[in-house]
Protein backbone atom coordinates (compact mmCIF):
# COMPACT_ATOMS: atom_id res chain seq x y z
CA UNK A 1 0.00 0.00 0.00
CA UNK A 2 0.70 3.54 -0.08
CA UNK A 3 1.52 3.94 3.56
CA UNK A 4 3.48 1.09 3.96
CA UNK A 5 5.76 2.22 1.19
CA UNK A 6 5.76 6.24 2.40
CA UNK A 7 6.41 4.37 5.88
CA UNK A 8 9.77 2.16 4.74
CA UNK A 9 11.28 5.49 3.37
CA UNK A 10 10.32 7.80 6.55
CA UNK A 11 10.58 5.23 8.77
CA UNK A 12 7.88 3.61 11.78
CA UNK A 13 8.10 6.86 14.08
CA UNK A 14 6.42 9.86 11.67
CA UNK A 15 2.72 10.00 11.49
CA UNK A 16 1.37 9.86 7.93
CA UNK A 17 -2.04 11.24 7.92
CA UNK A 18 -4.47 10.03 4.84
CA UNK A 19 -7.10 11.67 3.99
CA UNK A 20 -10.10 11.03 1.51
CA UNK A 21 -12.07 13.85 0.22
CA UNK A 22 -14.90 14.09 -2.22
CA UNK A 23 -14.86 17.47 -2.88
CA UNK A 24 -11.73 19.81 -4.57
CA UNK A 25 -12.38 23.17 -1.73
CA UNK A 26 -12.64 21.15 1.36
CA UNK A 27 -9.49 19.15 0.39
CA UNK A 28 -7.58 22.61 -0.60
CA UNK A 29 -9.17 23.92 3.17
CA UNK A 30 -7.23 20.83 4.53
CA UNK A 31 -3.85 21.66 3.18
CA UNK A 32 -3.64 25.03 3.14
CA UNK A 33 -2.10 25.67 6.23
CA UNK A 34 0.50 22.64 5.83
CA UNK A 35 4.56 23.43 4.78
CA UNK A 36 4.59 20.73 2.37
CA UNK A 37 2.88 17.50 0.96
CA UNK A 38 4.45 14.60 0.03
CA UNK A 39 2.79 12.10 -2.04
CA UNK A 40 2.44 9.10 -4.65
CA UNK A 41 -0.60 11.06 -6.37
CA UNK A 42 -0.87 13.32 -9.16
CA UNK A 43 -3.95 15.00 -7.60
CA UNK A 44 -2.11 14.96 -4.23
CA UNK A 45 0.04 17.32 -5.55
CA UNK A 46 -1.85 19.14 -7.47
CA UNK A 47 -4.55 20.40 -4.87
CA UNK A 48 -1.45 22.55 -2.92
CA UNK A 49 -0.13 23.42 -5.60
CA UNK A 50 -3.36 25.51 -5.99
CA UNK A 51 -3.16 26.85 -3.03
CA UNK A 52 0.36 27.73 -2.92
CA UNK A 53 1.47 24.99 -1.07
CA UNK A 54 4.90 23.17 -2.10
CA UNK A 55 4.45 19.40 -2.75
CA UNK A 56 6.96 16.93 -4.12
CA UNK A 57 5.39 13.84 -5.41
CA UNK A 58 7.33 10.38 -5.57
CA UNK A 59 7.56 8.48 -8.21
CA UNK A 60 6.13 4.88 -7.56
CA UNK A 61 5.67 3.68 -11.42
CA UNK A 62 6.74 4.78 -14.37
CA UNK A 63 3.03 6.80 -15.17
CA UNK A 64 3.48 8.72 -12.46
CA UNK A 65 7.46 9.26 -13.34
CA UNK A 66 5.96 10.15 -17.14
CA UNK A 67 3.35 12.92 -15.50
CA UNK A 68 5.90 14.55 -13.22
CA UNK A 69 8.41 15.19 -15.69
CA UNK A 70 5.71 16.17 -18.39
CA UNK A 71 4.44 18.64 -15.67
CA UNK A 72 7.05 20.07 -14.19
CA UNK A 73 6.38 19.10 -10.39
CA UNK A 74 9.15 18.80 -8.04
CA UNK A 75 9.09 14.73 -7.53
CA UNK A 76 11.22 12.15 -5.79
CA UNK A 77 13.09 9.71 -7.65
CA UNK A 78 12.97 6.19 -5.88
CA UNK A 79 15.68 5.91 -3.28
CA UNK A 80 16.63 4.43 -0.10
CA UNK A 81 15.03 5.79 3.45
CA UNK A 82 18.93 6.98 4.50
CA UNK A 83 18.91 9.90 1.76
CA UNK A 84 14.94 10.35 1.96
CA UNK A 85 14.92 13.87 3.48
CA UNK A 86 18.32 15.01 1.63
CA UNK A 87 16.30 13.50 -1.61
CA UNK A 88 13.10 15.62 -1.06
CA UNK A 89 14.83 18.51 -0.22
CA UNK A 90 16.59 18.61 -3.33
CA UNK A 91 13.45 18.21 -4.81
CA UNK A 92 11.61 21.24 -3.55
CA UNK A 93 15.25 22.88 -4.40
CA UNK A 94 14.98 22.53 -7.93
CA UNK A 95 11.41 22.70 -8.11
CA UNK A 96 10.93 26.09 -10.52
CA UNK A 97 7.36 27.55 -9.94
CA UNK A 98 7.93 29.94 -13.25
CA UNK A 99 8.52 27.17 -15.66
CA UNK A 100 5.52 25.28 -14.10
CA UNK A 101 3.09 28.16 -14.82
CA UNK A 102 4.47 28.50 -18.08
CA UNK A 103 4.04 25.04 -19.09
CA UNK A 104 0.47 25.09 -17.72
CA UNK A 105 0.13 27.75 -19.88
CA UNK A 106 0.98 26.44 -22.85
CA UNK A 107 -0.78 23.27 -22.51
CA UNK A 108 -3.63 25.27 -21.78
CA UNK A 109 -3.29 26.87 -24.58
CA UNK A 110 -3.06 23.33 -26.75
CA UNK A 111 -6.17 22.29 -24.98
CA UNK A 112 -8.08 25.46 -25.84
CA UNK A 113 -7.02 24.93 -29.68
CA UNK A 114 -8.22 21.46 -29.64
CA UNK A 115 -11.52 21.80 -28.18
CA UNK A 116 -11.80 24.97 -30.47
CA UNK A 117 -11.32 22.82 -33.76
CA UNK A 118 -13.96 20.26 -32.84
CA UNK A 119 -16.07 22.94 -32.23
CA UNK A 120 -16.10 23.11 -27.78
CA UNK A 121 -16.01 25.89 -25.73
CA UNK A 122 -13.22 25.40 -22.88
CA UNK A 123 -14.33 25.91 -19.54
CA UNK A 124 -13.72 29.95 -18.50
CA UNK A 125 -11.33 28.24 -15.58
CA UNK A 126 -8.97 26.54 -17.96
CA UNK A 127 -9.16 29.66 -19.95
CA UNK A 128 -7.96 31.69 -17.07
CA UNK A 129 -4.52 29.80 -17.38
CA UNK A 130 -3.65 31.22 -20.39
CA UNK A 131 -3.37 34.61 -18.94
Amino acid sequence: STGDHLRTLIGPDIKIPSNIFYDVHTWQKTVRDLDVVIGPRIHGSMVPLSVGVPSVTIKADTRISELCDEMDLACYPEGTKEDFQERILSAMNHFDGRKFDANRKVKAQLYREMFEEIGLTLNRDLVTLEE
